[in-house]
C-alpha cells in the first residue's frame, strides 16, 4: 500500500514529461487540411426532394502527413438523413464533424460552413 508514496517527486516528474512528451509527439505528427467542396447528401422521405444552399462545404480534417495526402475530395462526404421530416418547406440543417463520412485513420475537425438551408419539395 505504501509504495506508490516512495519517491512520490520521481513519479510526479516522470509522469509530467510523459504527458508533455504525448503532447509534443501528437502535433508534430498530426497535421491539418482543408477539403473544399465536399458534397452534402441529403437522404429524404420518398416524395421529398431538397434543394440544399450551399450544395457543398469545406471539411477541415487531422492526421498523419501520409494519410492527409492520401485523402481527397472523392473520399469524403457529408450525410444528412432527413427521414423524419414529412413536410415541403425550408429548413436549417447544423452538419457536425460525424456527420462527414470519411476514410479511417483521419479526424473530422471542423465543417464550413456548419449549418446549411435545404429547401424541400415535392417531387414531381
Amino acid at each position: 500500500m505504501e509504495w506508490w508514496q516512495k519517491n512520490l517527486a520521481l513519479k510526479l516528474i516522470a509522469l509530467t514529461l510523459a504527458v508533455v512528451t504525448w503532447f509534443y509527439v501528437d502535433s508534430v505528427t498530426s497535421e491539418w487540411r482543408t477539403i473544399e467542396r465536399v458534397p452534402v447528401q441529403v437522404r429524404g422521405p420518398a416524395g421529398l426532394v431538397a434543394r440544399l444552399d450551399p450544395p457543398t462545404v469545406d471539411v477541415v480534417i487531422r492526421g498523419a502527413h501520409e494519410d492527409l495526402r492520401q485523402v481527397s475530395r472523392q473520399d469524403l462526404y457529408v450525410a444528412v438523413d432527413l427521414d423524419r421530416t414529412e413536410k415541403p418547406g425550408q429548413l436549417t440543417v447544423t452538419l457536425p464533424a460525424a456527420a462527414v463520412r470519411h476514410p479511417p485513420r483521419i479526424q473530422v475537425v471542423e465543417v464550413r460552413p456548419p449549418r446549411v438551408v435545404l429547401q424541400l419539395e415535392a417531387a414531381r
